[in-house]
């Protein structure tokens, strides 16, 4: 089977693999992902987007490839800031939820 679009993305690929791999259990899967925001642009949205979806068992949380603009300067260190503070937040409001960074690779972050 041929995967395009949205698809294609990881997110839609681990659901399907998770399905696969479970097929007794029931798998929701479900991208939150948006364009070109960044951690500092998501933080600011961050209680309404846990606010519907409270009942989730784990967040998996990939921001680099939208952060990596702020990477090219060593000195924009609000970048990991906020990104910390972003994951405790989340913690702070689904206290009982599995937190998983995605860390991928990009230029810049094999600079740093």
């Amino acid at each position: 089977k041929t995967l395009t679009g949205g698809t294609c993305a990881w997110p839609a690929r681990l659901g399907q693999w998770l399905r696969a791999a479970f097929p007794n259990a029931t798998v929701t899967m479900q991208s939150l992902a948006q364009k070109g925001i960044t951690t500092y642009v998501l933080f600011a949205q961050l209680g309404l987007l846990l606010e519907r979806h409270g009942d989730a068992d784990v967040v998996i949380i990939d921001t680099l490839v939208n952060d990596a603009w702020a990477l090219e300067d060593r000195s924009q260190n609000w970048v990991s800031m906020v990104f910390e503070a972003f994951i405790r937040a989340v913690r702070d409001i689904l206290p009982s939820v599995e937190i998983f960074v995605l860390l991928a690779g990009c230029g810049a972050c094999s600079r740093q």
